[in-house]
């Protein structure tokens, strides 16, 4: 989060952040997110609109307090029947940024818990872009679904089988590779 000057909205200056707390609403191009996702890779997903931002910012002596949120829609394709949807994101989150600190950290030191909810700035302007996108990719599925019920396609047709049955199994000689455990009872030892 180094930068010197102010070059974006999402670049805040520490002396913008009065008594009473500073409030940021902006909104970013889905371009702009959809660039920094590429970045990352292995991260298949798109978005429908430009990402709303709102931010309010606090200080308590050099440390400031973050409490945020985010919305935008995502375009994204189901794991089971490949097929695209749509899926809002609206997230909150809150950040604690301190200053870094001059020198280096001992390697054999412990992190207290409270160090994991924070993250560092220097100078005087604190690029906000990397919480942004960390908190979009943060809510961006694992293993996205159209729908919780989705059943998929049918392994040996491509069909799929939320808009109709298969008939693939039906075919006149067709045998499942599963057809032996049909009658297969477990034997208890006795």
């Amino acid at each position: 989060m180094k930068r010197s000057k102010k070059t974006d909205e999402l670049c805040i200056g520490l002396d913008e952040i009065g008594d009473s707390g500073y409030h940021l609403s902006c909104r970013k191009s889905k371009s702009f997110v959809t660039d920094s996702l590429h970045e990352l890779k292995n991260i298949d997903c798109s978005f429908e609109e430009d990402v709303g931002i709102e931010l309010d910012f606090f200080k308590t002596g050099t440390t400031v307090l973050i409490r945020g949120g985010i919305a935008t829609t995502m375009q994204l394709r189901c794991v089971r029947c490949l097929e695209g949807f749509t899926l809002p994101l609206a997230a909150t989150f809150n950040y604690n940024l301190c200053p870094e600190k001059e020198g280096d950290l001992p390697a054999e030191m412990e992190i207290p818990k409270e160090a994991f909810d924070a993250y560092y700035y220097s100078g005087t302007v604190i690029d906000l872009t990397p919480l942004i996108v960390e908190q979009i990719v943060l809510h961006i599925p694992a293993y996205p679904l159209c729908q919780d019920s989705c059943k998929g396609i049918c392994q040996g047709c491509g069909a799929d089988l939320n808009r109709a049955p298969c008939h693939c199994g039906k075919e006149e000689g067709a045998v499942s590779p599963f057809a032996a455990l049909k009658d297969f009872s477990p034997r208890q030892k006795t």
